[in-house]
């Protein structure tokens, strides 16, 4: 028996039958992917909240409420630790991070941190609680509340304001260099483009720009070598490509 030729017609009702096939397939994939998709988001919410303070904050509490009333029902899994911690710097400036660790199915644990590194800014009571980008994210009555910075504030910030000191990163520098070296010293005069600091018994004035790291190497080379040979030193000025020393 000899099989003859389908017809075009035949191999037509042929493709549509497939492409029909085909596309029934699709749709019930993606019906069954959106009921999946729905089913976490209406049963992974979020629904236990735990919150853990890096370190002491007076409105804990406050935070708390916060966190809950963000947090709480929200998809686990479309949670993010960017979109909360700006959430909550909008608010309270004193938090620096919020870190999230999901407990599956339905809970969250919430760590909130504050600013490490804090510069006490101002001449007078109430001083400015600063952090290392020149955010204030609260005030003082002491200048011990971290590195002391006496600048001059003009005009009437607040906080969650950023002060206007060009040179701020440059004093950051200067007080993690003291830290690093285990040294203590005291700003006694900030400029726009320079400061002195006390260091001992020994007057450091130091430039504050792009030169500042090669400086203060200079500085501390200078410092120990004085040190070593058990000498006092009045000034060192390494403003300058050639440091300046009083003995």
């Amino acid at each position: 028996m000899t099989l003859l030729p389908k017809s075009p017609r035949g191999l037509r009702h042929i493709f549509r039958i497939k492409i029909k096939t085909g596309l029934l397939s699709l749709l019930l994939f993606s019906i069954m992917a959106v009921t999946g998709i729905v089913t976490v988001w209406r049963v992974l919410v979020v629904r236990e909240i735990w919150v853990d303070f890096a370190s002491d904050f007076n409105n804990a509490e406050v935070i708390k409420e916060q966190l809950s009333d963000s947090l709480g029902g929200k998809p686990l899994v479309f949670l993010s630790e960017k979109a909360t911690t700006k959430l909550l710097q909008n608010k309270f400036p004193e938090v620096s991070n919020v870190s999230l660790v999901k407990r599956w199915p339905t809970g969250v644990v919430a760590k909130v941190s504050s600013w490490t590194e804090t510069l006490v800014v101002g001449t007078a009571s109430p001083f400015f609680l600063v952090n290392n980008r020149g955010l204030i994210f609260g005030t003082s009555d002491s200048k011990d509340s971290g590195t002391y910075l006496p600048i001059a504030i003009s005009g009437n910030l607040t906080v969650g304001q950023y002060i206007d000191f060009k040179n701020l990163g440059s004093l950051v520098t200067i007080s993690n260099f003291m830290k690093q070296e285990n040294l203590v010293g005291k700003f006694t005069d900030i400029r726009e483009d320079s400061v002195s600091m006390l260091v001992a018994q020994t007057v450091v004035f130091l430039p504050l720009d792009t030169k500042v790291n090669s400086a203060l190497e200079s500085f501390w080379r200078i410092y120990k070598n004085y040190q070593i040979n058990g000498k006092v030193i009045k000034t060192i000025d390494v403003r300058f490509d050639n440091p300046v020393i009083t003995e």
